[in-house]
């Protein structure tokens, strides 16, 4: 962990981050000149104290830290604690203007396979889960994101995904500078010498391969610790186990001992994300590793390595012979993944964004543009949301909306064909002088932040509510002759075409993967960086349905022993009104059906076919509501067979009220419907709708109250403070991106007003001053090439995953640039 906070300080210090590293020794000794450092002192040296004395000796330490971090830490900060160190965050979280980061590592101590162990690592635990006090914690790897959540208490939207890295041309050059002092192996490890580490497990693996094939393998371990001495006896009654512990070593004979060797092994019993085989990954080593932790991830068995099957000495064994087959390529295709995914200055960029973005929302005010904002339903209802949320937080809001362009509109989808019109000229009013207003505003106050809800095209982040495109897809499924007739349609068509085709937002934020995907079919030359945020919900607002629902039911003349269904939608068609009234002719008469939304001639329409059905008596036709509540408290289960979805408010609601769903597999529905746990998925079938009722009504009969809880624990993490918090950070991502975007316009203005060319010598300082030749690397790839680049490969062309931060500043050299040894 040292060693990744060391490397990740130099890190942003190149980025231009004022770093302090706050350590309690005096460690301005050690750290470059560029870093400042904040010595705070242990209360009481702690050599000599082993758990749990040095957890409580860490606790007081945390508290120490804690008061200098008021006294002496700036407001508008920010503050990245790692492992135990989140322990500071208790008691200053929400007091100080500080944006809170926590970086919990490993989590060894939440290992409790011994009731010792368990009990001495109390303290230690309790420091650790000082994190959930912290605006965002990182896992280290995908496989930590559900321990981070376990073991710390923080939920799935607070945590971020930012792999540990090693900087793998400063672990180059320590590897040369090592060469004469490098020890050779057949097995090299390296890590401290403690149970949880699994070496004597290794021990034993290395007798199992002698007795099977006769070998003695060389192994040579760096590190040490306080298990030395019974790994040392364990080696003495191991016939020709061969073993030699180095301690104190220096990290360039570690790097070249590794290199030289050729194989790494990492037999723990409990690891996080192991940076050491990370470092031997680097080296171009065979490594071998156990399942645990990060290691998989990183271990492709018989590609970049050989993964155990399991933690045990047998496994550990049978995979170290494995690799004593293997040939040099393993270690080279090891070598190219750690170059691709965990060099440091890719993850750094990654880092950088956790630690700025909501500092950088929280300096600049937040514009959203939606053609109508409040409550309600729909997407005026989600930006409303939104906007509450934020202002929650301090950030100052304001609203772009049809009135405030002048045309004071408000159409509700309908049958009626002069609504339609009205409807089709709210859409291209706001389609169009919405556009030119985004585009001024960006140009008069480049410090706001714009969101874009819908109709207008640009913004720095743009929200996909739904694709037109893939409503056409879905109904020639059945009709492949079907054309659109409605000309508001079309328009909807080639906005949406130039809206993706041409790149004019800077982030693109959809609701769901699958709309993500969706996306990608229907416009595969789409520009800009997608990410995903759902749509959320108020739990505390629904969580009162049930209160309503004796009240609602004998308004409604609903019986206590009859099922009642809950259809919520102003779309009839689309939202599968038709199909649920055919459902409802395969239900028995203890199942009646409440109908909310819709205009006045779309309900007749739908009552006269309910009649047809035979099924008028048993519907309940209540029209549009501003407060659905009372409805989904009297309901026992909502259906929501649409044809196409993506981020419905009904199905958030329906399961904050406690409402299990019955629902088609589009939209947010495959991602949180469990068959049986809170809801069924069905296909588009009337009958295939009615099984999946009747399977809801069984599951309700044998526990209402345990049901109603599964339900509503199902979206306990989509409320919409945690959703308001991801929007600003994509939002500052987005405002980051379109600064980069104008430096380089700006920038290749200067270079063409003096005369540069297309490839000048271009130094490190500035335009036109001598320095050596510049490769721009991945500045290249996000735009037309930098005018000093020279070996821009346009071949190679392809968008990183975050925006960079600064042309000259970056170092991942393997992306748009084939010569990557000169600047």
């Amino acid at each position: 962990m040292e060693r990744a906070v060391a490397d990740q300080a130099r890190a942003l210090s190149s980025l231009g981050w004022r770093v302090t590293v706050v350590a309690p020794f005096a460690a301005s000794e050690v750290a470059p000149p560029e870093i400042s450092t904040l010595s705070i002192a242990w209360p009481v040296a702690p050599g000599r104290f082993r758990r749990p004395g040095f957890g409580f000796l860490y606790w007081l330490w945390t508290r120490r830290v804690r008061r200098a971090i008021r006294e002496r830490i700036p407001h508008g900060a920010t503050v990245y604690a790692h492992g135990g160190a989140s322990g500071t965050f208790r008691g200053i979280a929400g007091t100080l203007p500080l944006w809170l980061v926590a970086n919990p590592h490993g989590m060894e101590e939440f290992n409790r396979s011994r009731p010792l162990r368990t009990l001495a690592t109390a303290l230690s635990r309790y420091l650790a889960r000082g994190a959930r006090f912290a605006d965002r914690v990182i896992a280290t790897d995908a496989a930590l994101i559900e321990e981070v959540q376990r073991n710390l208490g923080v939920a799935r939207g607070a945590v971020e995904l930012v792999p540990n890295a090693v900087d793998v041309s400063r672990l180059d050059a320590l590897a040369v500078e090592g060469g004469p002092h490098a020890r050779k192996a057949d097995l090299i490890s390296v890590g401290r010498l403690a149970p949880n580490k699994g070496y004597d497990l290794l021990v034993e693996a290395l007798r199992i391969i002698n007795e099977r094939t006769g070998k003695q393998l060389s192994w040579v371990h760096f590190g040490a610790g306080h298990q030395k001495e019974d790994i040392l006896r364990r080696v003495a009654v191991a016939p020709r186990v061969d073993l030699e512990i180095v301690e104190g070593a220096d990290d360039a004979t570690i790097q070249a001992s590794i290199g030289a060797s050729g194989r790494f092994v990492q037999p723990s019993r409990f690891e996080g994300s192991s940076l050491t085989t990370l470092e031997a990954m680097s080296r171009a080593a065979i490594c071998v590793g156990t399942p645990v932790g990060g290691i998989p991830e990183k271990i492709t068995s018989g590609s970049t390595g050989f993964l155990a099957e399991r933690v045990s000495a047998e496994a550990i064994a049978e995979a170290i012979l494995q690799s004593l087959g293997a040939d040099r390529s393993v270690g080279l295709r090891a070598r190219e993944r750690v170059l691709s995914t965990y060099d440091l200055p890719a993850v750094v960029a990654r880092l950088s964004d956790v630690l700025t973005m909501r500092a950088n929302a929280h300096s600049r005010g937040v514009v959203q543009v939606a053609r109508h904002i409040g409550p309600g339903a729909g997407v005026a209802q989600v930006v409303h949301a939104i906007d509450d949320s934020l202002r929650r937080r301090g950030v100052a809001t304001s609203r772009l909306t049809l009135a405030s362009t002048g045309l004071s509109m408000r159409t509700q989808v309908s049958g009626s064909p002069i609504k339609k019109l009205a409807l089709m000229a709210e859409v291209v009013w706001f389609s169009v002088i919405g556009t030119v207003r985004v585009v001024r505003l960006r140009a008069k106050r480049p410090d706001l932040g714009v969101i874009v809800h819908g109709d207008p095209i640009g913004g720095d982040v743009y929200v996909n509510h739904g694709l037109l495109k893939e409503v056409v897809v879905v109904r020639r499924q059945t009709n492949r002759f079907y054309v659109p007739l409605n000309p508001m349609h079309w328009f909807t068509l080639v906005r949406d075409e130039v809206r993706y085709r041409w790149g004019w937002q800077n982030m693109i934020v959809c609701l769901t993967q699958q709309d993500e995907a969706t996306l990608r079919r229907l416009y595969p030359k789409v520009r800009t960086p997608i990410r995903v945020i759902p749509n959320g919900v108020d739990l505390a607002r629904y969580s009162i349905a049930e209160q309503l629902r004796a009240e609602t039911r004998a308004e409604l003349g609903i019986d206590d022993g009859v099922t009642a269904l809950l259809f919520v939608g102003h779309e009839y068609e689309r939202k599968g009104l038709f199909l649920l009234l055919e459902a409802m002719q395969l239900l028995d008469p203890s199942y009646e059906l409440i109908i909310v939304g819709g205009a006045p001639e779309m309900i007749a329409s739908a009552r006269q076919l309910a009649e047809r059905l035979g099924v008028g008596e048993r519907t309940h036709f209540v029209g549009s509501q501003p407060d659905p509540r009372p409805y989904y408290g009297a309901s026992d289960v909502v259906v929501l067979p649409s044809s196409y979805e993506t981020g419905p408010l009904v199905l958030l609601e329906a399961l904050a009220s406690g409402r299990m769903v019955v629902m088609t597999p589009t939209g947010l529905a495959t991602e949180l419907i469990r068959s049986g746990i809170n809801g069924e998925i069905v296909k588009r079938d009337p009958a295939q709708i009615a099984a999946g009722i009747v399977a809801c009504s069984h599951a309700l009969s044998e526990g209402f109250e345990d049901a109603a809880k599964r339900c509503a624990d199902s979206v306990a993490d989509y409320g919409w403070d945690a959703i308001a918090d991801r929007y600003l950070m994509v939002l500052a991502e987005g405002v980051e991106y379109r600064s980069h975007s104008q430096t380089a316009r700006s920038q290749r203005a200067v270079a063409a007003r003096r005369g540069l060319g297309s490839a000048p010598t271009v130094g490190s300082h500035g335009l036109g001053s001598p320095g050596p030749r510049l490769i721009c690397c991945r500045w290249c790839v996000l735009h037309p090439p930098w005018p000093g680049c020279q070996d821009w490969d346009p071949a190679r062309r392809g968008r990183p995953a975050f925006p960079t931060t600064h042309p000259f500043r970056l170092r991942d050299r393997r992306d748009g640039c084939r010569d990557h040894r000169t600047w």
